[in-house]
């Protein structure tokens, strides 16, 4: 998030009556501008991740299965085949000039 991001989200938010409401207008706000940016990013981001840190993609897919999730043989298979395939992909190179800052 730039600082004109982070300028314009605590700008719109009003001023507390107590430290809940507080708390509570900036999660929602918060929330708000992290679906707009995984809206308009989140492919490219899982994608970028997947491609260059598979480890944590399968980290992150793993979280997200149920804690009861029990493989067969199929799904094994499944698996197999999904981390093969990201072994032979060609890493995706990410170019970023550390001048320009993050944002």
């Amino acid at each position: 998030m730039s600082a004109h991001e982070l300028e314009t989200m605590m700008a719109v938010i009003p001023a507390p009556t107590d430290k809940r409401t507080v708390r509570t207008k900036l999660n929602e706000r918060f929330l708000d501008v992290l679906y707009e940016d995984f809206y308009e990013n989140g492919h490219a981001a899982v994608r970028d991740v997947r491609m260059l840190a598979p480890d944590k993609y399968l980290k992150m897919v793993a979280d997200l299965m149920p804690k009861d999730f029990n493989l067969t043989h199929d799904a094994s298979d499944a698996f197999a085949s999904i981390w093969q395939n990201m072994q032979n992909a060609t890493p995706l190179v990410i170019e970023h000039d550390m001048d320009e800052g993050i944002g």
